[in-house]
């Protein structure tokens, strides 16, 4: 039975779906509504691919795949085409931070020239980031790397980029006067925090909690979910940790892994870079994420990490908390939005149809 989810005032069956959110995810959800019906119309519901009997306004029908983004749609498609890369399946889910990412970073991919001019007005008020930059060669999505990275990883061959494989949602490559860097970026748009590991999730479901054991970094090929089970689960990610810069003597707690909460994610991302590293030795990488200021909960220490900012000695938010973690590579950086948003504006070179949109679309 299709279940239909209204906004306040209507007079469906249901609109306690919104409480359940936090104050950003509902701001954002009922300004991607607003959005839907002024652009589209009276267009119907549609679907939650993860429980398609449920039906949501921010969410469009089937064969709207070309109407949630900015510009030519064909150019996008035939990127992610060529490239082999997967569209994430809730792409029309108006609060899809894929969509959002390429609406706002496409226009980049277009033009190396505005990619280098609105990054070195970017690196004027965030001192460690695309510092002297010169030139962007590159830019891609979805990135997995050049090298069948993915098998350091232990990952799937049946993957690819954007499914089954850790994917960096956006790489810069650039140069400044002596040398060549890759910016791996996350991006974030309501999202409640970074990405958790789904075998613990699952296992957590069916009761098996070998991944919340206390000694679990003690012998990870005996409790970790990811360890020994072919072909998706057969992960490399605890023998190269060390190698990456991740230092486990730092994570061991009362908690069991570390890694089942927003660590998950960010470890892989460091595990990718460091693949990355192996067949370029010379590339300086670093690794940001970028999110909206008003997403608060994006930055939140999970309970399960809570002992972790204990031991730090002070109340931190889950990137510092992470970075302490770190030894011998680049931490972990945040940028807002709003502010790579202004750097482009700055250029004086950017499209007044894609600013009108993205002010029209996400209220910037």
């Amino acid at each position: 039975m299709a279940t239909f989810h209204i906004l306040p005032g209507q007079t469906l069956i249901d609109d306690s779906w919104l409480n359940r959110m936090n104050d950003f995810e509902r701001t954002e959800t009922i300004k991607q509504c607003e959005f839907k019906e002024k652009h589209f119309g009276q267009v119907s519901y549609g679907k939650f691919i993860k429980k398609p009997e449920h039906f949501y306004p921010h969410i469009l029908p089937d064969g709207y795949e070309d109407k949630v983004y900015y510009g030519k749609y064909e150019e996008i498609e035939n990127y992610f085409k060529t490239n082999n890369i997967e569209f994430h399946s809730e792409s029309l889910n108006l609060r899809s931070s894929q969509v959002c990412c390429i609406n706002f970073l496409f226009p980049l991919f277009l033009d190396h020239n505005l990619a280098t001019k609105s990054l070195s007005n970017l690196s004027q008020s965030h001192k460690n980031i695309f510092t002297n930059i010169k030139n962007v060669s590159r830019v891609e999505f979805e990135y997995t790397g050049d090298n069948n990275e993915y098998k350091i990883l232990g990952e799937s061959d049946n993957g690819k980029r954007g499914q089954n494989r850790t994917s960096i949602d956006v790489a810069i490559f650039w140069t400044d006067d002596a040398k060549n860097h890759l910016t791996l970026i996350e991006w974030k748009y309501t999202e409640k925090n970074f990405g958790g590991c789904r075998a613990c999730a699952d296992a957590k479901k069916k009761g098996n909690y070998a991944c919340l054991k206390v000694d679990v970094l003690s012998n990870p090929s005996n409790n970790c979910l990811l360890v020994g089970n072919p072909p998706l689960r057969n992960r490399t990610y605890w023998q190269i940790m060390d190698k990456a810069g991740i230092d486990l003597n730092k994570l061991v707690s009362d908690n069991g892994c570390p890694f089942q909460g927003p660590f998950y994610q960010l470890m892989r991302q460091y595990l990718l870079a460091y693949a990355i590293k192996q067949s370029n030795p010379t590339l300086e990488i670093d690794l940001i994420s970028i999110g909206f200021k008003n997403n608060i909960s994006l930055h939140k220490v999970p309970d399960h990490l809570l002992e972790l900012q204990q031991i730090v000695g002070k109340k931190t938010d889950i990137i510092n908390l992470w970075n302490n973690c770190l030894s011998n590579v680049a931490p972990l950086q945040h940028i807002y939005v709003e502010d790579l948003t202004k750097a482009i504006e700055q250029t004086k070179a950017f499209d007044d149809d894609w600013r009108k949109y993205i002010a029209a679309r996400y209220s910037l």
